[in-house]
């Protein structure tokens, strides 16, 4: 199926089905893959609108707000999203990247040392891991 029927099929779902927030999240999923990163914040936004505390609308929207550098709005859905425990390795991981990147190097430290599994960081940005474990907060 090509990208166009595939994109066509999404919306067809989501008209027939609106309030079928797993379709929507795997459109915006699709968009993101399809360059296409403003509709994919447009739909991540309304299942939030429809469900605010959809943990993975808050990591994805979060994770797309990381990549174009909105540190602020990134931060705040990846902490609403640590409310509800679920994956906080992976929430931990990306503040890690979110305050390395802010040069925040003392909170990203502290992101780090409360990750129960430091590998998610070091097998996505080995530099981040390595400058995190031998800092030494001066």
């Amino acid at each position: 199926m090509g990208k166009v029927a595939q994109e066509e099929e999404f919306i067809a779902t989501l008209k027939k089905y609106p309030n079928n927030l797993i379709v929507a999240n795997n459109y915006a999923l699709w968009c993101v893959k399809n360059e296409r990163s403003g509709k994919a914040a447009e739909l991540w936004t309304y299942i939030l609108n429809q469900d605010p505390d959809n943990h993975s609308a808050l990591i994805n929207l979060g994770n797309l707000q990381l990549n174009n550098k909105n540190y602020e709005a990134a931060r705040a859905n990846y902490l609403k999203a640590m409310e509800h425990n679920q994956d906080l390795d992976l929430i931990l991981r990306n503040l890690c990247i979110l305050e390395y990147q802010c040069s925040n190097l003392y909170q990203a430290r502290e992101y780090f040392n409360r990750m129960s599994d430091k590998n998610l960081l070091r097998s996505v940005n080995q530099q981040i891991y390595s400058d995190l474990l031998l800092y030494t907060g001066e």
